[in-house]
């Protein structure tokens, strides 16, 4: 039988990972900014350099001489690893509140500790009676002192993680509600024959996904479809009627710098486009009749028969942090958008080609 269970084991890689997730160069640097100025500010206080310079210089160490500094430096530490731990993800919540609550135990009980051998240091030396117990009494009021300061930042802390929280499942709600009406409404261009009724399906589709909201705040959603050799908008929201009118991009057989993003998505055969830059792409084109907002996001329409490219969904944005670059934290949450764009959209443009077709 082991000596050390497989559980144990496993506990203890997982508190060796937590620990080497925590910014060990920030902690040391905040300890060193923190003791450098806890110096400087003592330099204000001549009681207080004289104590410090008695204790350091003091011919007879004692264990209240080297444990002030020793625990104040301690104390440093907890604080700074206290305040660099990472966030607590599902899986670590366990190691991330005992690794917060030994952080904070040192940090308050390092701090009561220092300034009561400091204040005993000064009682002894002024034969001051019942210098241990007036010691002892600083040090609970310390650590009630610092407790109490923990206890309000986890609070803060606490409250602002929940806040994000409900935010976040607001989101998720949200999106889930629009996702649904989305393809609810995309599957009633399978019961038309009528091109009118699936341009105005079209129309309602983008009200959901792009409402009057966030067309205020300068974002635009546009469908595409490919009009014998060019690529015209559907619909669109959030931009002018001439864009819609008279914009058009080529069909390509190859990829062509400046034809469009587009023309050249359908030509490469790329089934997604993210940039917070897109007017300094190389496929980028100019729109001389609309604003050339940074941000873009697109994704072709595949034939589902043949899985050539019949359509594009395109969505613009005058803020490019809306658009995050690919492998960014944000990423996903775009990606996932235009999946759900593309599996509501494809099937009133997939019905517009059909009818087109003898």
């Amino acid at each position: 039988m082991p000596i050390i269970s497989p559980a144990l084991r496993s506990q203890a890689k997982e508190v060796r990972l937590y620990l080497w997730a925590i910014p060990w160069r920030w902690v040391i640097a905040m300890s060193a900014v923190a003791l450098l100025t806890i110096y400087v500010a003592a330099t204000f206080v001549p009681s207080l350099i004289a104590a410090l310079q008695q204790l350091l210089l003091a011919s007879s160490v004692k264990f209240w001489d080297v444990g002030t500094p020793a625990l104040l430096v301690i104390s440093v530490l907890g604080a700074s690893v206290y305040v660099t731990l990472p966030d607590a993800t599902a899986k670590k919540t366990k190691i991330s509140a005992n690794v917060a609550t030994l952080a904070g135990l040192t940090f308050t009980w390092g701090a009561a500790g220092a300034f009561a051998l400091w204040r005993y240091g000064i009682y002894r030396t002024s034969a001051v009676d019942n210098a241990g117990g007036q010691a002892i009494d600083h040090f609970l009021l310390v650590v009630g002192f610092t407790g109490g300061l923990l206890a309000v930042q986890r609070s803060n802390r606490t409250n602002a993680a929940t806040v994000a929280g409900l935010h976040e499942l607001s989101s998720l709600r949200e999106e889930r509600h629009v996702s649904r009406e989305l393809l609810s409404l995309g599957a009633l261009s399978l019961q038309t024959d009528d091109r009118g009724v699936l341009i105005v399906l079209l129309e309602r589709m983008l009200e959901h996904a792009l409402p009057l909201s966030m067309q205020d705040e300068g974002r635009g959603l546009t469908v595409w479809e490919k009009a014998g050799e060019e690529w015209r908008i559907l619909v669109g929201r959030g931009v002018n009627a001439s864009t819609i009118d008279h914009f058009r991009q080529p069909v390509l057989s190859e990829v062509k710098p400046g034809a469009g993003v587009v023309s050249n998505m359908a030509a490469a055969r790329s089934m997604f486009f993210t940039s917070s830059d897109a007017p300094h792409h190389e496929w980028y084109a100019h729109n001389e009749y609309g604003s050339d907002w940074p941000a873009l996001a697109a994704v072709m329409i595949p034939d589902s028969s043949t899985g050539e490219a019949i359509g594009a969904i395109c969505y613009t944005t005058k803020t490019p942090s809306l658009v995050p670059v690919e492998g960014s934290a944000e990423y996903d949450k775009v990606r996932n958008m235009l999946n759900v764009w593309l599996a509501a959209f494809s099937l009133p443009v997939q019905r517009l080609k059909a009818l087109e077709e003898p």
